[in-house]
Order: structure tokens, then sequence, then C-alpha cells
């Protein structure tokens, strides 16, 4: 195996629409090459954006296989939040999943990022975070201190979260959203 081949970082991207789009953008700027999309509601062979439809779903882990590859990202929205949830989990541990981080997100180095993550620009993530796989971090979010979001949550842009917060699983935060110190938020809100 090729050096060149062995670090490169090829991405595919489950959902073509807006946000489908928005995780290519993002993902080229740092580093990945968008290979398509694997959407079950298009047809192989749509363009969408410049980007091609490459499949259903249903082909995603032969097509790992076959060395197409090397990264997958669900690109569902909060729209479809429990979709979300249950396309990732089909594909965890079987293909791995892409972390993609703007360059201009300030990140504590005690924080931890779990897999399937996007982080919007001008996202903070403080001291001892925890964010967990498969979460959206839209713009301009900050996310402070000891606070932890639990697997397939999408917070939109400029969500603020004080310390010592849980936010559990599929949970939707709107635009603006401010959750103060010490609040737990339940599943799927």
């Amino acid at each position: 195996m090729s050096e060149t081949f062995k670090y490169m970082k090829r991405l595919a991207i489950i959902g073509s629409g807006d946000l489908g789009i928005q995780v290519a953008h993002f993902a080229q700027m740092v580093g990945f090459t968008i290979i398509g999309f694997f959407d079950d509601f298009k047809n192989s062979g749509d363009i969408v954006d410049k980007y091609t439809v490459i499949g259903k779903t249903e082909t995603i882990i032969e097509r790992h296989r076959n060395g197409e590859f090397d990264y997958l990202f669900v690109a569902v929205g909060y729209k479809n939040i429990m979709a979300r949830g249950i396309i990732f989990d089909r594909f965890k541990h079987k293909v791995p999943y892409a972390t993609i981080i703007h360059p201009s997100c300030i990140i504590d180095e005690t924080a931890t990022i779990g897999s399937g993550v996007i982080l919007y620009p001008g996202t903070i993530i403080d001291k001892d975070v925890i964010i967990h796989d498969n979460v959206l971090i839209n713009n301009a979010c900050v996310i402070s201190h000891n606070s932890e979001i639990f697997e397939h949550c999408y917070l939109s842009p400029r969500v603020s979260i004080a310390g010592f917060v849980t936010v559990r699983s599929n949970c939707f935060l709107g635009i603006g959203t401010i959750i103060i110190d010490n609040i737990s938020v339940c599943e799927g809100i």
C-alpha cells in the first residue's frame, strides 16, 4: 500500500440535503475528499450541488469493504432526529465515522469529542466537556465546563450551555437556546 493511499481521508455522507451539502463544505475545509452521498430518496448518479449521489444506504458496508471510501458521516437533520440515531447505530462498529472540526473552534485539551461529530465555526468547548457520538454543534455554540452532550443531539446556532449541564440523547436545542448551570435535559426533547 502506498503512503499516499494509506493516509487518504475519503468521506461518504449519508443524506444529500442542505445539511449534507454543509457537511461536505466543512469536511473539505479540513482535508477530506468527498466521494459523494448515500441517499435512499435520490437516484444514483443524481448531482447535488457539485457532488454525486453514489447509492442507497444498503450498499454502504460493501462499498466500504471494497475500499471506495475511508469514513462515513450522517447528515440527517433535526427534523428527523430519531432517524439520525438509528442510521448512525446501523453502521457503528462497521464503518469508521469522521469527526469534523472547523479550524475556528476552540476546544480545551481536557474535552472529549466522540466520533461522527461536527463542530461548526466559532464553537467553544470548555474544560472537561464530553461530547458523545453523532452530535452536531452548529455555529457559535458555547458549552461550558463539566457539561456532557449525549449521542445523536443537534444544537442549533448560538446555543449556550453553562457548567455542569447534561443533555441526554436525541435532543434538539433550537437557535439561541440558553441552559443555566446544573440542569439535566431529558432524552428526546
